[in-house]
């Protein structure tokens, strides 16, 4: 039979760990859209930005399709190149690939307007060729005026930011289009997409104009039959208004969502009420509903657990409950009270990063008639180590990497643009950016592209220019050098082409030369200059050899820089380059602008 001093005593001491406060959703506006007959979506929105909020992979994977599809702003293009199209006395000049441009715009409208004879006069594109250059010009600055003003708290570029973060967060994302009183529209405000729903589509089709570009110079409107959309508004649990489908003329009662065949007639029926406007819906398509569907929703249960997984590493800064190390006593016993110190030690003094390092400290007292001669047992003191107990580094680490990798995985985007700079080097940089840009940010800004072109553009009335989104420029000046100069040998490059190149790479404006040869391939003009030289080899053999002399400078300049990539560093290498190119270059232009001046001079003297 064991005796009482044989016994073992175990007390456990209830961590009492603090629960989660974290909150998924909480969809109080629910209610409110359902009595209003909103059609629900699959994926809750609001549910969506909580986890978006508390995801620490979610953001800098939005962030990259955010700043390099859209925060690069965009420029406006002519559909015809107007800047080749030039005035000499009462004739109109311009190439053959502008003419043909506008001769087939011209022959579109006529086919439209029902005149089945394709031929186009050439009066007509001659007339069409003087007035383009003004009119576009006067486009253009309407134009740039809209996107300077058409926004009231951002830029535009701004405005489109906001998009994409609601298309990448939600699925989903709005724009509410403002018209003037000649239904113009002037001005674009963005609605965040919690608080947004989509009604059900009208049951009949309804009869419409729509305005759409059919040419590079012409805009038609065309009756169509489509069946539209009503939206609605609740913020914070309060209904806030209707909203009808870009698009739709009809008038709609914002309070109500009800239809009336004039503004009087609602004002007469509903005295409060105001004139529902548009919205333009965005979304990523999905095939379960009207609602689009993040990209990122098949790995939701990694964007979850991974938060999970920090919450309980962080817990343990806050409710650790191992000691470091105790001090064991043998030989007696604990002294009264010493249990309930110990569990009070533990609740109140051990938790928290402040108690990281306290010890616990056990008194015991000896028991008697244990040892010869009726003296007490010895009572021995032992310090044991408790480390080998406690949590040493993070939990899960494995686990919130993979997850890390299913999330950038959905958005298919290389590890160098979610900030990992691990394991590459220039080659697989360039390949990974490279593979981004064409597999995933250009097709997304030719969607943007296409919508602004098709739908917005024609209400604004634009027929000369088409919305370009800006891509990432790479300027890397050897290889565009090498380009460049290749294509050049080739002739298929003009001089005025080679300055527009060389001021994209080095930074700098070079006008266009006004010069006739200045438009012809390189190739060409170095013939020309040859033929001048053997025919007068008095006169015009100076500018011959000159260019002859700059093009074997040029044929050197190659051979150095192919010689200094094996002696150079890589960083020293692209300097030289662009600092050697930009200077030959230069000088090449300069020389090649003295050398045609003086042929053209020497030609008239000859006539």
């Amino acid at each position: 039979m064991a005796s009482k001093a044989g016994m073992v005593k175990v007390t456990v001491v209830e961590a009492n760990y603090a629960a989660s406060n974290a909150a998924i959703s909480t969809e109080e506006d629910n209610l409110v859209f359902n009595t209003y007959g909103a059609i629900e979506p699959y994926w809750k929105p609001r549910a969506l930005c909580r986890m978006f909020v508390d995801s620490a992979s979610l953001r800098p994977n939005i962030d990259v399709y955010k700043t390099n599809i859209d925060g690069y702003g965009h420029r406006l293009k002519t559909t015809i190149d107007v800047a080749r199209i030039e005035m000499v006395g009462q004739d109109v000049k311009a190439p053959d690939g502008v003419r043909e441009d506008v001769k087939d715009a011209l022959t579109v409208d006529k086919m439209l307007c029902g005149d089945t004879s394709p031929e186009v006069p050439s009066l007509a594109v001659d007339g069409a060729l003087r007035l383009l250059p003004t009119q576009a010009r006067l486009e253009r600055l309407r134009v740039e005026q809209f996107f300077s003003s058409c926004c009231a708290e951002m830029s535009f570029t701004e405005l489109r930011e906001c998009r994409r973060m609601d298309l990448e967060v939600t699925g989903n994302a709005y724009w509410e289009i403002l018209r003037d009183a000649e239904g113009v529209p002037y001005q674009i405000v963005h609605l965040p997409s919690v608080t947004m729903r989509l009604m059900a589509v009208d049951p009949c089709p309804h009869e419409l104009l729509e305005k759409r570009r059919v040419s590079k110079m012409g805009l038609r409107q065309r009756m169509v039959r489509r069946r539209m959309r009503r939206f609605i508004q609740v913020l914070n649990g309060v209904f806030v208004a209707y909203f009808k489908e870009f698009g739709d003329p009809r008038i709609m009662s914002a309070n109500t969502g009800k239809f009336y065949e004039s503004i009087d007639q609602m004002r007469e029926n509903e005295p409060e009420s105001r004139v529902a406007t548009e919205v333009q819906h965005f979304r990523i398509h999905s095939p379960v509903g009207a609602y689009g569907v993040p990209r990122w929703v098949g790995a939701a249960l990694a964007v979850l657990g991974s938060h999970e997984s920090e919450e309980v590493n962080y817990n343990y800064f806050q409710n650790k409950a191992v000691p470091p190390m105790a001090i064991m006593v043998s030989g007696g016993k604990l002294a009264n009270g010493a249990a309930a110190k110990i569990e009070t030690y533990i609740r109140d003094q051990l938790k928290g990063k402040d108690n990281f390092h306290k010890i616990m400290i056990l008194e015991a007292e000896g028991t008697a008639g244990t040892v010869a001669g009726g003296q007490g047992a010895r009572v021995r003191i032992e310090m044991k180590s408790l480390m080998d107990a406690q949590q040493q580094d993070a939990l899960f680490q494995v686990y919130d990497a993979n997850n890390t990798e299913k999330v950038g995985a959905q958005f298919r985007l290389p590890k160098i643009l979610r900030g990992d700079m691990k394991d590459f080097n220039r080659a697989t940089a360039e390949a990974a950016l490279e593979y981004a840009e064409q597999q995933i940010f250009q097709p997304e800004r030719n969607h943007f592209d296409f919508w602004m072109n098709d739908r917005f553009f024609p209400e604004l009335d634009v027929k000369y220019h088409e919305f370009v989104t800006n891509s990432v420029v790479t300027k890397d000046p050897p290889s565009i050098t090498k380009m460049v100069a290749d294509i050049a040998d080739a002739g298929g490059l003009t001089v005025n082409e080679v300055r527009e190149l060389a001021a994209d790479v080095f930074g700098k404006t070079y006008e266009p030369l006004e010069a006739d040869w200045a438009n012809e391939p390189l190739r060409v003009v170095l013939a020309k200059l040859q033929a001048e030289s053997h025919a007068k080899p008095a006169s015009s053999g100076a500018p011959g050899e000159a260019v002859a002399q700059q093009a074997s400078q040029l044929m050197q300049l190659r051979e150095a820089l192919t010689q200094a990539d094996t002696r150079r560093g890589e960083r020293a290498l692209v300097q030289a380059r662009s600092e050697e190119a930009e200077k030959i270059l230069g000088e090449h232009l300069e020389e090649l602008a003295r050398a045609g001046a003086e042929v053209s001079r020497g030609a008239a003297v000859t006539a």
